[in-house]
């Protein structure tokens, strides 16, 4: 082997092991601030979580979970049409079928704040998504609860 064809790859060889390990120190920058996030957000420090879960964002490809976390954040200040919007991201982001064994309550929730934003047909589709697809039975009662609701403003509704 000439000793270019040599020189080639092991400059290859140098270059995928930098590459590795850059991934690898992006993914503990993500790390760390999801789990800053994360403290922030048990204590009620929505907007000091939500700079942590963008921060950490900056960090992966592929941040399904903070963006989850984000919109849990927006969810718990109010914020329905951004909770909506970074919901409906994780679903368009997936690349999974079973979206519920990740995040369970995403459809709950999903259906929550469609409903606040005034989308009640949504919130519906959402709810009945959670009831055919969800894993845990106190996700699915909660569901059904919802459902009724959604029923009782339908039947009430005047037009």
């Amino acid at each position: 082997m000439s000793n270019i064809l040599k020189s080639i790859i092991l400059l290859l060889v140098f270059t995928a092991g930098l590459t590795v390990k850059e991934v690898n120190a992006q993914e503990k920058y993500a790390k760390a601030y999801e789990e800053q996030g994360d403290k922030a957000f048990k204590k009620g420090n929505y907007q000091e979580a939500m700079e942590n879960y963008k921060m950490g964002k900056r960090f992966i490809l592929n941040p399904l979970s903070l963006n989850y976390k984000i919109a849990e954040v927006c969810r718990m200040q109010k914020d329905y049409d951004k909770a909506e919007y970074w919901y409906q991201k994780v679903l368009i982001e997936s690349d999974t079928l079973n979206i519920n064994a990740t995040f369970p309550y995403l459809y709950l929730h999903l259906a929550e704040v469609a409903k606040c934003n005034g989308n009640v047909i949504q919130a519906q589709h959402f709810l009945n998504t959670c009831l055919l697809d969800c894993p845990d039975i106190n996700i699915r009662k909660q569901a059904k609860q919802e459902l009724e609701t959604l029923r009782w403003i339908f039947d009430n509704d005047s037009p």
